[in-house]
């Protein structure tokens, strides 16, 4: 609807009246700012390189211009404003939401505070009013204080005003729609034009006219102006190879380009996996130091306590960090040192059997053989009964 060309790939978008429908008026033209940004936001699902609007417009509805300034700011698509006439109240504040915001010279804008179509004030105006200053500031850097003089004094601006206060960027006139350079299919198509029109004319005077054409004095000879054509043409094929050169130059930088950000992002991948493996050779080392340094103190304990291999080999197995390690620790030495019963070569009598207190077991080896709890007690007696027999 307010799109120049949907298939560009960088479509143009025109705000050309006013903002809303005039019910005082109904037969004036008017943007509908509603649909004007549901359009926008359909095309920023295109992917377009960018997008354009041209502004020419009094403003209008500040709240369907909301809906437009909305658009803009939440598109993907870079958005570049131009005010190519007007753009006063809400169309001015719009021209502020771009990207890039531009203007010809002969350009002007204005803002002012909003307003009901009545005069009368309510609490909504004042909510617009705030809005309006702070979507105004943050884009252009102005602070909300002048800002709000600005809206308040309902003040205009020439393009270069507007320029010098760093609201846009102005486009000379003069600057646009210039003449192109000729290139050599141009040279070659005036000088068939020229030949054309000389072609029913005396050979002579064609001839003079020929070489008044390339700057040459009237009398020239046939093989000056031909020499004349002819160097017209060369330098037309040498800036055709410098534009070629040139071209396949770029194209060998854009290659260079790319495979130096390869490398760069190989070299970086390169060190990620390098820190990555260092990183795991450590914790691997790291690892079977502390389960060399486990296996040592679990089989230590274990031996202590005359624990068999496969049970040491499963308390080692448990112990996987220092938290598990501890808790082996803890549970192994909860059991009581256990010593074998030594083995009686003498007779004992009933005296020596009331002398001696019992030994009890506590299970036996893998050969069969009692194992002995604690012989504290029998040491103790067997040491007193040496005594007394020493002293007797």
């Amino acid at each position: 609807m307010y799109c120049i060309d949907q298939n560009s790939d960088e479509p143009i978008l025109t705000l050309f009246d006013q903002i809303g429908h005039d019910d005082e008026h109904p037969e004036q033209p008017y943007v509908d700012g509603n649909d004007f940004a549901k359009e926008l936001l359909y095309l920023d699902t295109l992917g377009k390189k960018r997008i354009q609007i041209y502004i020419n417009s009094e403003g209008g509805s500040v709240k369907q211009g909301f809906s437009i300034i909305s658009a803009i700011l939440n598109t993907k698509t870079p958005i570049d404003t131009f005010v190519v006439g007007i753009a006063f109240s809400i169309a001015g504040i719009i021209s502020l939401m771009g990207r890039k915001r531009e203007a010809m010279d002969y350009a002007s804008l204005m803002f002012h505070n909003p307003y009901n179509s009545d005069g009368s004030e309510d609490k909504g105006l004042e909510i617009f009013r705030k809005s309006l200053i702070t979507a105004i500031s943050s884009r252009t850097g102005l602070n909300e204080s002048e800002v709000e003089k600005i809206m308040s004094e309902t003040t205009f601006y020439t393009a270069s005003e507007a320029e010098k206060k760093g609201l846009l960027t102005v486009i000379p006139s003069d600057s646009v729609n210039k003449p192109r350079s000729l290139k050599k299919e141009d040279i070659q198509n005036f000088a068939k034009t020229v030949l054309n029109k000389l072609i029913d004319k005396p050979k002579k005077e064609s001839m003079k006219v020929i070489a008044k054409a390339l700057n040459l004095n009237p009398e020239a000879s046939e093989e000056a102006i031909l020499s004349a054509f002819n160097a017209i043409k060369n330098k037309a094929d040498e800036l055709e190879e410098i534009k070629n050169k040139l071209a396949k130059a770029e194209e060998e930088c854009t290659h260079l380009r790319d495979k130096i950000a390869k490398m760069e992002e190989e070299g970086k991948a390169k060190e990620k996996l390098e820190e990555e493996c260092k990183a795991k050779a450590q914790a691997e080392e790291a690892k079977n130091k502390f389960s060399a340094d486990a296996k040592a103190k679990i089989e230590e304990a274990g031996k202590s306590r005359r624990l068999d291999v496969k049970a040491i080999a499963g308390y080692v197995a448990l112990a996987k960090d220092e938290t598990s390690l501890k808790t082996v620790m803890e549970t192994i030495e909860a059991f009581p040192i256990v010593i074998k019963s030594p083995e009686m070569k003498f007779p004992m009598s009933n005296k020596l059997i009331d002398k001696f207190p019992m030994i009890e077991s506590v299970g036996t080896d893998k050969q069969g053989n009692p194992i002995a709890g604690d012989t504290t007690s029998l040491m103790n007696a067997i040491n007193s009964y040496k005594s007394e027999k020493n002293n007797k």
